[in-house]
Order: C-alpha cells, then structure tokens, then sequence
C-alpha cells in the first residue's frame, strides 16, 4: 500500500526442488547486498550444509570459491568474532588470519587486537599486529613475484605442468594451452 501499486511482477517457479529454491532465494538475496557476511553464512550452511564441496557452492551460487570458504570458516569461529565480523569490524581477510589460530581464546585475542588496531587508524591492519598472529596470514603472490618463481624452477631444472600452472594461474596462458601440455 505504500507504493500505492495494484500489480506487482511476480514469476511462479512450480519446477524448483526445495534445495533449489532456497539456492535461487539465497542468490537474490545476495544480489541486494543488505546481507552481512554472518548473514551470508549462515544461508549458505543453510542451503548447502557443511560438508558440500567448496566449489560446487561457489558454481550453484556464482561466487567465488574463496568467497564460500571465508564464510563457512566464519562459522567455525567463536560466536563474539562472529559478531565482530557482522558489524563490519572485521574483513575478510582478518577472519581468514584469525580462523588459523588454533584455540578459541587467541582467536578472540586476535579479533579484539585487529579492531583495536583499526580504531587507531592504521591502514595496514597486520603491520601492527602481535608476530605470533602476523604469521597466520598468507598473502597472495603479485604476478611478477609468481614469474621470478617460475623462472628459478626452469633454472632448477624443474620443468612440465608445474611451471606451466603457475604461468597458468597468473592469466600468462590460457586453459587450452595448458590442457594441452
């Protein structure tokens, strides 16, 4: 009545198991982006249980594989990171270091210092972080880090598809390419 609208477009899918409807409701609603991240795993333990693979998730739902598995660590964690991570004080990234930790209390250690160090206003969240949590965290390799990588296995002798992979995973050849090899 707000709107004032006498028809509303609607679609009425009959078609649909009850897995796959709560997979395409699950993926309208990430399409609105209203969703937290404890929000969004919630739905997709929901939708898909824990046991899934990784990627069949990601495929069903069109996201990324990494994208699922932040999420589901998430769950993993203590219910007050989880919370954290809900309020948006805490990003992917730092829920991916502090899933590494291994007991609860470093876990909630490494939360309360990454949003203390935030507050401060330091850009670079894990420069000032404790050593013991700095070592948790693994970046991701710049391409021209994976070439020298690439080159020191050819000059080691190390030849065949796991070099061809790694030029592979930075977009240097295509699929077909490296299937062929």
């Amino acid at each position: 009545t707000f709107l004032k609208w006498k028809e509303i477009p609607a679609t009425i899918r009959g078609d649909l198991t009850e897995k796959q409807a709560k997979v395409l409701n699950f993926t309208e609603n990430l399409e609105r982006k209203d969703l937290n991240i404890l929000e969004e795993a919630k739905a997709l333990a929901n939708c898909f249980g824990r046991h899934t693979p990784l990627r069949q998730v990601a495929n069903e739902i069109k996201r990324d594989t990494r994208w699922v598995h932040t999420r589901l660590k998430l769950l993993d964690l203590p219910q007050d990171v989880q919370l954290k991570a809900a309020a948006g004080m805490l990003s992917a990234i730092n829920i991916n270091t502090i899933w590494r930790l291994p007991t609860a209390a470093e876990q909630q250690q490494a939360a309360r210092e990454i949003i203390n160090v935030k507050r401060n206003g330091k850009r670079r969240t894990l420069k000032y972080l404790d050593p013991k949590y700095q070592d948790c965290f693994k970046r991701r390799k710049r391409k021209d880090e994976v070439r020298r990588m690439v080159a020191k296995m050819l000059n080691a002798g190390v030849e065949g598809l796991g070099p061809r992979a790694l030029v592979w995973a930075i977009g240097e050849i295509t699929d077909e390419e490296l299937w062929q090899d």
